[in-house]
């Protein structure tokens, strides 16, 4: 077990050396490792990459955080198709929880419920802006703020999705009172 701490600890650079450096301490060598089993975070899963490039000796990608919606989207689609991949003599063996958080997103397919989702993180990330005032009428009515979800986090879609609909009586009182205000 090693616990790191500090800003960037859990960053898969750190944690691909963290793991490196545990090998090298106990003399096993990269290629004995078969096998990973991820609870599939991002960092993980770039951790997984890491090491199977530094098995093959291939350049490091940088993966991008998931602020925007394309990216969030794309992650989506290639977190659906990757439930268990080789990368180079690595394999990623998936949490089961996050294998049905697989099967969880696919209704995010649809159209319609893509649209609806995204309008929920447009609003989300609007909410948590700390410049427009919204924070403090969370507070106020003692209503906790929607976290913008993370297609590996599990359950963070249904939480973010559920914190707006709690809060949807004052979103909509305070969009009308906008409306009134602007005429």
């Amino acid at each position: 077990m090693v616990e790191l701490k500090g800003p960037n600890a859990s960053a898969s650079n750190n944690l691909a050396k963290e793991i490196l450096s545990t090998l090298a301490k106990y003399d096993i060598q990269i290629g004995q490792i078969v096998s990973i089993t991820s609870d599939n975070g991002a960092n993980m899963i770039k951790t997984t990459k890491l090491l199977s490039q530094y098995c093959t000796n291939e350049d490091d990608i940088e993966m991008s955080e998931v602020d925007n919606n394309n990216m969030y989207i794309r992650n989506i689609d290639s977190f659906q198709k990757s439930i268990d991949v080789r990368l180079g003599e690595i394999q990623i063996c998936r949490c089961a929880a996050h294998t049905a958080q697989v099967c969880a997103l696919d209704i995010t397919k649809n159209a319609d419920i893509r649209k609806y989702l995204l309008q929920c993180r447009n609003m989300t990330k609007y909410v948590r802006k700390p410049s427009n005032g919204y924070r403090e009428i969370f507070e106020f009515k003692k209503l906790p703020l929607p976290q913008l979800d993370c297609p590996t986090r599990w359950g963070s879609t249904y939480h973010m999705v559920e914190r707006l609909n709690k809060a949807k009586d004052i979103l909509s009182h305070i969009a009308s009172e906008k409306k009134v205000n602007e005429r």
